[in-house]
């Protein structure tokens, strides 16, 4: 053997034997783990039964909630997340871990939350030391004490809408408001006011500068995501952001100035309070109770500091949903007037608690707003705890997220519809489900004061009917910056064509090609369809459902009319033709044709072929768009045409009309619409290119959005919030796309609305 291996000149390869070895070694630790894992039984990834990396990537990204609601819907109500973790979305979990003897151990996860190293009344993980502190101010968030702050809270809310309205006179009903700065503004003021004794005065800043506190406040918020991962990430994540990192270096002054505002107010506020201790002051706020029981003077800063935090983002975001769903449901809206009303002006906030539409309204929102969305961790005490089928041991980190149960459908049908009725018959597994506040000994101390915030304002908003439909616009409006861009492709556009005109007429012989064109112009705008002249004799419904529609559709009143040869026409729409078919001679044809790329054509697109085609606003000249005959299974047929305007016909609604047996119905669409609905990306491309809003509704309400969520088409769903479609427009029934697409069960578009933003 020696000769041989001197012959050869073999020599050990002593990296690889070494990291063959670490391999092995790491396997086998890794399998001895195994059969010792005493959670190998719970379900979940694998790779969560060896690493933490799974739950710290999600945190990290921001999609730690969805990723484990898909995680449930493929592993069931009991999953593991982590080496160490597990996610428990069934309501029947909440008394055991946070009522029952007043619930398990907090995780070590909250003391990541702790402000200036110091723990507060939130953070504090020893029950006998957070009890001290809770008793020195539990006494100030009672029903009654609460109730008899309603002066404070309702001036706040008296001035808070006084502002909107304003805002809305000054600026009109077309300028957007930034309605989060606003509601953070009463929040911060109502709290620092009734809690700590003195106005913070976020309503006396100037209405068109940001709001001093929010930066502050986004801070915590941004870093609420790592709530569940451990210290050592948590430390690594706090230093990066100290990092003078390239474009971060604005946003990170905004909150340094932010936080060093809210240091210097309550710095005098707690010295004010220390200064009247020592002359014996009968002080009552917050900072003098938690003095009187000998808390320091940083410690009671970091507890003040966390009630400003508390207070103006849950808070704030609570009121700026409810006036989302208030200016988007108009039904909501005129019932809970209508209650108000009734009740009359004077009820103070215990009266106000028993109205039932305004409880399930607050109720709704906080079963969509979710201030903590995440897991609530609590450690599983030394005897161990069983949960169904399921036995978790000592030291297992547990816990239920708001996120998991307000978004059972088994519990709360339609979960991600606002239905403020569902609250009027309450079952017992809706009251136990609902989490906006936390259960049992450790739930948010300040939880009537947060109600009562709530309430007030949004009777205050009834009273001043600053919400009603007649005075929102949900509708956007083409910047002129947009109405240029839009101009000036249109421009490029007709000189390349200009050019090819001049290309072609030199190599003409006989009859020009124009002379066809023209000829065919003038056919399609003579044309009149069957039933035209049924649809004209109509009379009076046709021009009242016209009005009607118009009046629904303000956003047409912002856009310039593109005028003459700017108009978007067929040409451009050539390159999408299949392959051997002639030139159009419609948009019918047009639309045919691209149908036929993915399936028989189902509908028929009539884009104006040019400006000829309809002379002015409101012309009664339809150009054809023929759907094909009814097959015996279907009651109804129609034609699609596009209702003559000055504008690019192309790029805004036009009328549909269904023949069906329950007679004619005229609606509102768009060419965006009808694009989406049957999946040609490239169509809506240029669409969008040549102008079309991506947040236009068609008659139910619905953005092309919507409709691409509803359908399944991802690709076209990316295309759309490339050019800007809002993802958390609200259609005629009051849902997102989000709710679309998670109703049709069209999982990877809603990981894509999900990834790009859900203020649900």
């Amino acid at each position: 053997m020696g000769f041989i291996r001197a012959g050869l000149d073999l020599e050990p390869d002593w990296g690889l034997v070494s990291g063959l070895l670490f391999l092995s070694l790491a396997a086998l630790i890794g399998i001895a783990r195994g059969l010792r894992d005493p959670l190998r039984g719970i379900p979940g990834p694998r790779i969560c039964a060896w690493t933490p990396l799974w739950l710290h990537y999600h945190s990290w990204k921001g999609t730690q909630c969805a990723a484990i609601r898909d995680l449930h819907a493929k592993y069931g109500p009991v999953v593991r997340v982590a080496p160490n973790e597990v996610d428990i979305a069934d309501g029947a979990a909440l008394w055991p871990i946070y009522m029952e003897r007043g619930g398990f151990a907090k995780a070590k996860s909250y003391r990541t939350f702790d402000i200036d190293s110091h723990a507060t009344i939130f953070t504090t993980l020893s029950l006998d030391r957070r009890a001290a502190r809770l008793k020195a101010v539990q006494s100030m968030f009672s029903h009654a004490a609460v109730a008899g702050a309603t002066t404070v809270i309702r001036d706040c809310a008296e001035r808070t809408v006084a502002r909107l309205v304003d805002a809305k006179k000054r600026h009109g009903p077309d300028v957007p408001v930034d309605v989060l700065d606003l509601t953070r503004s009463y929040a911060v003021d109502a709290v620092s006011a009734y809690v700590l004794g003195r106005s913070y005065g976020g309503l006396d800043e100037a209405v068109d500068q940001p709001l001093s506190v929010s930066p502050f406040v986004d801070s915590f918020v941004a870093m609420s995501r790592f709530f569940n991962v451990g210290p050592a990430l948590w430390w690594t994540v706090e230093h990066l952001q100290q990092l003078p990192l390239p474009g971060c270096e604005r946003e990170r002054r905004a909150t340094m100035a932010s936080a060093a505002a809210v240091d210097r107010f309550l710095c005098r506020l707690v010295d004010d309070a220390i200064g009247e201790k020592e002359q014996h002051s009968t002080n009552t706020s917050y900072p003098a109770r938690l003095l009187a029981c000998g808390l320091s003077r940083e410690n009671i800063i970091a507890e003040c500091k966390d009630v400003v935090f508390a207070g103006t983002d849950s808070t704030g975001n609570n009121l700026a949903t409810i006036i989302w769903y208030l200016a988007a449901r108009p039904d909501v809206y005129r019932t809970l007037r209508a209650e108000l009303e009734e009740a009359g002006p004077d009820k103070d906030g215990l009266e106000l608690a028993t109205l039932p539409y305004l409880s399930g309204v607050i109720k709704e929102t906080l079963r969509l707003s979710m201030a903590i969305s995440c897991r609530l961790p609590r450690v599983v005490p030394p005897d161990g705890f069983r949960h169904g089928e399921y036995w978790f041991p000592a030291g297992t980190s547990v816990g239920v997220s708001a996120y998991q149960l307000h978004l059972n459908p088994e519990v709360f049908p339609e979960p991600f519809a606002f239905r403020p009725e569902r609250w009027l018959d309450a079952s017992p597994e809706m009251q136990r489900d609902w989490l906006p506040f936390g259960k049992g000994a450790r739930a948010c101390v300040a939880r009537n004061l947060a109600l009562m915030e709530l309430m007030e304002d949004t009777m205050q908003q009834q009273q001043d009917q600053v919400m009603a439909p007649e005075e929102c616009s949900m509708w956007g409006m083409q910047s002129a910056a947009q109405r240029r861009r839009i101009q000036n492709r249109f421009a490029q556009r007709n000189h390349r064509k200009r050019v090819r005109e001049q290309q072609q007429k030199q190599q003409e012989q006989g009859r020009g090609q124009d002379s066809v064109q023209r000829e065919q112009m003038e056919s399609l705008e003579n044309f009149s369809p069957p039933g035209a002249v049924e649809m004209q004799g109509q009379g009076q419904v046709q021009e009242e459902n016209q009005e009607h529609q118009e009046e629904a559709r303000p956003a047409e009143q912002g856009h310039e009319p593109l005028a003459g040869s700017e108009q978007l026409c067929i040409e451009d729409f050539i390159d999408f033709m299949p392959h051997g078919m002639a030139t159009p001679g419609s948009g019918s044809d047009l639309w045919s044709g691209c149908g036929t790329r993915a399936e028989p054509p189902g509908t028929g697109l009539a884009l104006e072929t040019a400006a000829q085609a309809s002379q002015s606003a409101g012309s009664a000249a339809w150009a054809p768009g023929l759907l094909p005959s009814p097959s015996p299974s279907h009651s109804s047929s129609g034609r699609l045409g596009s209702c003559g305007s000055v504008s690019a016909p192309a790029v805004r609604p036009f009328r549909t009309q269904a023949q069906a047996r329950a007679g004619t119905e005229t609606q509102w669409t768009t060419a965006l619409h009808i694009a989406t609905r049957q999946g040609h990306d490239r169509l809506a491309r240029v669409l969008l290119e040549h102008g079309a809003g991506p947040n236009e509704r068609d008659s139910n309400g619905q953005t092309a959005l919507h409709v691409a969520a509803h359908h399944g088409h991802e690709r076209l769903a990316r295309v759309l919030l490339e050019h800007g479609a809002d993802v958390d427009a609200v259609d005629g029934e009051g849902w997102t796309p989000l709710h679309r697409a998670a109703e049709s069960g069209d999982d990877s578009t809603a990981r894509l609305l999900l990834a790009r933003d859900w203020a649900l």
